[in-house]
């Protein structure tokens, strides 16, 4: 019974069924080496990727627990966490190095608000001895790192990775993560083939008809390939802007032909890129929003999300680890990022409507109000028109 079966299954693939992706297609991922990472990273439809995910996830996105842990953070750490944050994009993991002058880098890191800070790619840096005990809360991280031949103990590393690989292929990715540039690889170079093929494209919209005697009776008889070698001579030396050189007695007619919804080939591109990088035409492009009352509402949200999760999945914990050994308070994000100036406002009057309620009720609403950034520390008693 299985080989009348296997039978069918080869019947069905060698005729009529041979354009079945579920018969000929099999699912696989290339793990991309760093060269070709180094690459992309260079190339202008990745790095724009980059600066606008990590651009607007850190940007003016950040609460602190004081003035003060602020304007450290602004001052000193702000641009090596964007840079970590971009190299995790780019290379699935982008860390930032803590020491002091002098210090034995394969020792275990003492906080200290002084520590010095240096960034470095995922392709020159690489975890080693990885913890295997599972009941350990480093289960599956490394215990040291490799920068450029260093040997780096783990507590001396802000490790920004992104998305993480499945448990058995983590030691592939020196126990990092999976970058943005391998993610949207195929994106990527579906993106370099549009733009290679548009010239191509275009010239075929006047196709040349060659006219051969006797052309059929030459391929009956396996005797083609001279007129085949000709006709390919004489079109390697023809282009939109080129002439045709051919024989005199030779008939030779122009076919020019419409080429309708040419620009839904690049549009097919653009959709996948925004799809697999959860960024909207609308950012990715610049492009207006198309259609009947389209304001770009559903893409803002839809943007807004992916950013959020950028944050709260890959960002966050790391920025509060160097929080940790820069002695700062706790870092998080603000709340209703990304509204509109009429969203604000309704939220302000929401939030102030509460806190008038609270205060009737003989409630403390300064809390609240700091909480949700209607006022600054401080300003309670003005809000509430009170001297003392």
């Amino acid at each position: 019974m299985s080989s009348f079966k296997d039978g069918i299954i080869d019947v069905f693939n060698g005729l009529m069924n041979k354009r079945n992706s579920v018969n000929t297609k099999r699912v696989e991922h290339k793990k991309l080496d760093d060269s070709t990472l180094r690459e992309m990273y260079k190339s202008g439809l990745m790095s724009k990727i980059f600066r606008l995910k990590v651009g607007y996830s850190l940007n003016d996105t950040l609460e602190f627990e004081s003035t003060a842990d602020e304007d450290i953070y602004n001052e000193r750490l702000a641009k090596e966490v964007k840079k970590a944050a971009k190299f995790m994009m780019g290379f699935g993991r982008g860390v930032i190095l803590l020491f002091n002058k002098g210090d034995d880098l394969t020792k275990p890191l003492t906080p200290s608000p002084d520590l010095l800070l240096r960034t470095f790619s995922g392709d020159i840096v690489k975890g080693v001895n990885a913890i295997h005990n599972v009941t350990s809360e480093r289960y599956q991280k490394p215990s040291f790192y490799n920068i450029n031949g260093e040997t780096v103990h783990w507590t001396r590393i802000v490790d920004f990775v992104y998305y993480e690989p499945v448990e058995r292929q983590k030691p592939e990715y020196s126990y990092g993560g999976i970058s943005e540039s391998e993610l949207v690889y195929a994106e990527f170079v579906n993106d370099s083939i549009v733009t290679q093929a548009s010239s191509s494209i275009v010239e075929k919209a006047s196709t040349f008809v060659y006219k051969i005697e006797g052309f059929k009776e030459l391929i009956r008889n396996k005797k083609e390939a001279d007129v085949v070698s000709y006709v390919s001579a004489a079109e390697s030396g023809r282009s939109h802007a080129g002439a045709l050189l051919t024989d005199k007695m030779d008939e030779v007619d122009v076919m020019t032909q419409t080429l309708a919804d040419l620009d839904k080939v690049d549009d097919i591109t653009l959709r996948r890129l925004s799809m697999v990088t959860g960024l909207g035409r609308t950012v990715l492009i610049g492009e207006q929003p198309s259609g009947m009352n389209a304001n770009g509402g559903s893409e803002r949200q839809g943007f807004q999300d992916t950013i959020e999760n950028l944050q709260f999945d890959y960002e966050l914990e790391p920025i509060n680890y160097l929080a940790k050994c820069l002695c700062m308070g706790k870092i998080k994000f603000k709340e209703n990022q990304g509204q509109t100036a009429n969203d604000k406002a309704l939220y302000d009057k929401t939030v102030a409507e509460v806190a008038v309620m609270m205060h009737n009720m003989g409630e403390d609403a300064s809390e609240y109000l700091q909480s949700k950034g209607l006022v600054e520390k401080g300003d309670f008693n003005k809000v509430w028109g009170s001297d003392e």
